[in-house]
């Protein structure tokens, strides 16, 4: 074997050994693995001088029903550990070099998203296909404030995560969603998904880092609101 055909051997090798590391889902069933959104912020229902410093890209890791919804963005970064077992949800947050988590149970609020009451789901006929996997739709009528807001949701039951929506307000919703609205900081936010990857996620991934500086809901809320200012 000369030089030459050596070294196409090693190349082609390594990119075996890269893509079975990590792969595209492309539609299959899986338990394991990375989504990662697109996140837009429509100008006609925005108008906070926040949007400009928001990510464009929200990522979610899952194994074994645990989950951890990564956002970042210029000024801060959010990140949700859901963990079943113990029933509850870290919410860390990266402010001016510090991380402040605040700890709740599954049915309480979550962090960051406006206050949703009242909701009620409307499941329609229609489907589409996201990132290859069956999707069906659903939209949620909720109030925020003394507002009506309809959310309108896509969602496949081919992610095997029970509860996948424990960490925002659509836990009714019995799929994980792959195209959807929130409302998160009084900012509107589209997020679709553009990637699922097949992958293994270590296990300290879910695991809370030490470190941390404990903070109450209203504090924290009050420190994001006051970038706004």
């Amino acid at each position: 074997m000369n030089k030459t055909t050596l070294a196409n051997s090693l190349i082609i090798l390594l990119l075996i050994l890269i893509n079975s590391c990590k792969e595209s889902a492309n539609g299959g069933s899986i338990s394991e693995g990375t989504i990662i959104y697109n996140i837009e912020y429509p100008s006609d229902r925005n108008s906070s001088s926040l949007v400009s410093m928001m990510p464009d890209e929200m990522k979610i890791s899952f194994k074994g029903n645990n989950t951890v919804m990564d956002i970042e963005g210029n000024i801060f970064h959010v990140k949700y550990i859901t963990n079943i077992k113990q029933n509850k949800i870290y919410s860390l947050v990266d402010i001016v070099f510090n991380t402040y988590i605040m700890e709740s149970d599954t049915s309480e609020p979550i962090f960051g998203f406006s206050q949703i009451k009242d909701i009620q789901y409307e499941y329609t006929k229609d489907t589409t296909t996201i990132c290859g996997y069956h999707c069906k739709n659903a939209i949620a009528h909720a109030i925020i404030g003394n507002t009506k807001h309809d959310f309108t949701l896509w969602y496949t039951n081919d992610i095997k995560i029970k509860n996948p929506n424990t960490s925002n307000p659509f836990k009714k919703i019995d799929g994980v969603l792959l195209k959807f609205e929130v409302i998160m900081s009084d900012i509107y936010m589209s997020m679709c998904a553009k990637e699922v990857i097949k992958e293994s996620i270590p296990d300290e991934t879910f695991e809370v880092p030490s470190g941390c500086k404990p903070i109450d809901k209203r504090k924290l809320e009050d420190m994001i609101k006051s970038f706004s200012m």
